[in-house]
């Protein structure tokens, strides 16, 4: 099957007409009953096709262009009918975040369906994408949207999935002012998916505890104490990180209290630095070149720093 499919998709992509692909999968597809691999193999073209094409930078990813997925878009639907969970989550791909829009997201309840099903299917990547954009994209919302949201993180969560627990973290903190009692929820989020090893969330709850104890509630000094001696733990930490306490310390530095600290922000800005964090340099280079409040400029510096950010973006792994 397999071989008959690659001789397909290469006579199609010698032809004047590269969709009569797509003509012979289904027919294959129909007759052979194998909709999955007709399926990938129709997605695999599909992506042949748009990096061929004259201005592929156009597409992106082959899979957010409406045109180009038609095809293979059916036979995925076929497939994630069938209830196979790649071809699932290929379609809350498409219609889930779209990297080339500013991220949005093209349609929710489609995307979220499709990865649902992918999850229930056993496919953890669907997992992981539905909770993204419940967070992301039912804060702040209807009720009903914020509701299922809730329910779907809060059963992940129980079973110790920690980026579920993140995503509900990021969903409290996100929709709630932070004098709420709701709050602690985003707090309980992330403390959890730190507990389960989640080390991006690290950040986030320091900012919740910080955010905390920024707020009017009577319990504000306690949060504000543990965040502070979280961050100030995890910025003097000698091991390479690339999540910034040491930015976050800086920046409350510069920012809050009645007396702001350029120079005792800038002194975390550089520990930061030393563990590669690309923010940190952004900022050291941003207070060298204003030279302002203390900071003597020194334009040398500067231009070092923002060097260094650069280099440490390609460095730091992307947050999941």
């Amino acid at each position: 099957m397999l071989t008959y499919l690659a001789a397909v998709a290469s006579a199609a992509s010698t032809a004047d007409n590269p969709e009569k692909l797509y003509t012979e999968a289904e027919t294959i597809c129909a007759r052979q009953l194998q909709a999955e691999v007709c399926a990938l193999q129709a997605q695999t073209e599909a992506e042949t096709v748009c990096e061929a094409a004259e201005d592929p930078d156009k597409y992106g990813d082959c899979i957010y262009d409406e045109i180009i997925f038609a095809k293979a878009g059916a036979l995925y639907q076929k497939t994630c009918d069938a209830d196979h969970a790649h071809a699932c989550a290929r379609l809350g791909d498409h219609w889930g975040l779209q990297p080339d829009n500013g991220g949005m997201v093209l349609d929710r309840k489609k995307a979220v369906g499709y990865y649902a099903k992918a999850c229930r299917l056993k496919y953890e990547d669907g997992c992981q994408k539905a909770g993204e954009i419940y967070a992301f994209e039912c804060r702040g919302l209807e009720d009903s949207c914020f509701d299922e949201a809730d329910r779907y993180l809060s059963d992940l969560c129980s079973r110790n999935k920690g980026y579920a627990c993140y995503y509900q973290g990021v969903l409290y903190r996100s929709s709630f002012e932070t004098s709420d009692s709701r709050y602690l929820e985003a707090i309980r989020g992330f403390q959890k998916a730190v507990d389960l090893g989640w080390e991006p969330a690290r950040d986030d709850l320091d900012l919740a505890l910080i955010e905390r104890g920024q707020s009017q509630s009577a319990d504000a000094p306690e949060f504000m104490q543990k965040g502070l001696s979280d961050l100030e733990t995890r910025c003097s930490q000698e091991k390479e990180k690339c999540w910034g306490a040491c930015h976050t310390l800086g920046r409350l530095a510069e920012n809050e209290g009645k007396t702001p600290d350029a120079n005792a922000a800038l002194k975390y800005y550089l520990k930061g630095c030393q563990k590669k964090d690309a923010e940190s340099s952004r900022e050291a280079a941003r207070l060298y070149e204003k030279g302002e409040r203390g900071v003597k400029k020194a334009e040398t510096l500067a231009k070092a720093f923002r060097e260094k950010a650069e280099d440490y973006d390609e460095y730091c792994p992307e947050l999941p």
